[in-house]
């Protein structure tokens, strides 16, 4: 027989004949049991809460989901276990087991928050999941952030706001009070001159030329004097705590009285303490409060970064009536990882988080100190026949409040 052109042997004719007749089975990998089923995999939905006012304790649900519905229990156990939230007095230690029955793809634990009214940082907290049995989790200790939520008056004296000297779960890591009789140098240094051969007018076409004599320790106050001693000739003072005291978190309050007037520009600020090192904007910055003097009832509150070349962002707060040079005023900052809030007289103004910024972010890291009186520059403009001198920035005090679990 010819096939197609091409002559077939008798047998292998029959042989064919008989593979078509035998059932087909080439794919079966039939053994009898059910095909293998994967675990499903455990997530939660919402891992923030917010505090409440302590009144009364906040409860609230933390939910776990599967994946995918199981034909078996799920079991877990799980337990409560302090970070910077502190057991027994930020929230209410828990521990249990946990089933979610086949055919269900949830259950919920009920949290117990303890609320207060105090003005402090987020704080967190973990749940940790062990002894999972029919599912898989990723993360097994799932972080619980307790969103604050509170505001308050501030107190007041005669010269003005008043900050406390202590607040709960905060420990004071260092201030400066300015009681002494002179600027300790151990913690702070004077920087002199104009900038130049560098950075000549500071990088933004400044006037002045900074001096230790423009810096004096006067009833409990550091106060820098910008004077114009002559005609188109401005001496002020800039100090810094670099190399001495820098910082990597915490709740940073200044009581300050600040300048006014055209060309006048006082600063409280701080910049990364790794900034010989890769430069500025790189290394960050952080304005707690400066101000135009020709705006002298608004302060801004800033952050400065690199993302491809200069980036910075933050809001402004102004005054009702009167201006900041009137009294004393508390300019603050709650900075935590991952997050900057800035604060005056306790009313919060304006949040930075680091998804804002990016893989760029450079707050996670320590910065110093930075006070001065600037005299004209690129954003306040030149001082003109409005402006009277000599100008002052008076800083009562500068508190640095940090808590543990903030790493």
């Amino acid at each position: 027989m010819q096939f197609g052109g091409y002559f077939v042997p008798t047998v292998y004719r029959s042989l064919a004949a008989l593979i078509l007749l035998l059932p087909v089975s080439f794919c079966s990998s039939d053994s009898g049991e059910p095909p293998m089923v994967a675990d499903p995999s455990i997530s939660v939905s919402a891992v923030e809460f917010i505090e409440g006012n302590g009144d009364s304790n906040n409860t609230v649900d933390l939910v776990f989901e599967l994946s995918t519905v199981s034909t078996k229990p799920v079991e877990f156990s799980y337990a409560t276990e302090g970070k910077s939230a502190v057991a027994n007095e930020d929230f209410e230690p828990a521990s249990g087991a946990v089933i979610i029955e086949p055919g269900t793809t949830s259950k919920s634990i009920s949290l117990s928050i303890i609320g207060d009214q105090h003005l402090e940082f987020d704080e967190r907290y973990l749940v940790k999941v062990s002894n999972i049995v029919n599912a898989t989790m990723v993360i097994s200790d799932i972080e619980i952030t307790i969103l604050d939520d509170d505001s308050f008056e501030p107190e007041q004296d005669a010269d003005g706001f008043v900050t406390p000297i202590a607040y709960p779960s905060m420990e004071l890591a260092w201030s400066d009070e300015f009681d002494d009789v002179s600027i300790n140098e151990a913690d702070w240094n004077f920087e002199e001159g104009n900038g130049c051969p560098n950075l000549c007018g500071w990088g933004n076409a400044e006037l002045q030329w900074y001096s230790v004599d423009n810096t004096q320790l006067d009833n409990g106050n550091m106060v820098i004097t910008a004077e114009n001693p002559s005609e188109n000739r401005y001496t002020s003072s800039r100090l810094t705590t670099k190399g001495k005291q820098e910082f990597k978190y915490g709740r940073i309050d200044i009581r300050a009285k600040l300048p006014f007037g055209r060309g006048i520009w006082p600063a409280l600020w701080m910049l990364g303490t790794n900034i010989d090192d890769v430069g500025w904007p790189v290394c960050g910055e952080i304005d707690i409060m400066e101000m135009v003097g020709h705006q002298a009832a608004t302060v801004h509150g800033t952050a400065h970064y690199d993302v491809n070349g200069h980036q910075f962002t933050g809001n402004s707060r102004s005054l009702g009536s009167g201006i900041y040079a009137d009294q004393f005023h508390i300019f603050t900052i709650l900075w935590q990882p991952g997050q900057i809030e800035w604060f005056i007289d306790y009313s919060k103004f304006y949040t930075l988080n680091a998804k804002d910024v990016g893989f760029t972010y450079p707050f996670d890291a320590p910065f110093f100190f930075i006070a001065n009186v600037a005299v004209g520059g690129q954003w306040p403009g030149d001082p003109d026949a409005t402006t009277q001198f000599p100008q002052t920035l008076e800083v009562d005090y500068i508190r640095v409040f940090q808590t543990a679990g903030l790493e």
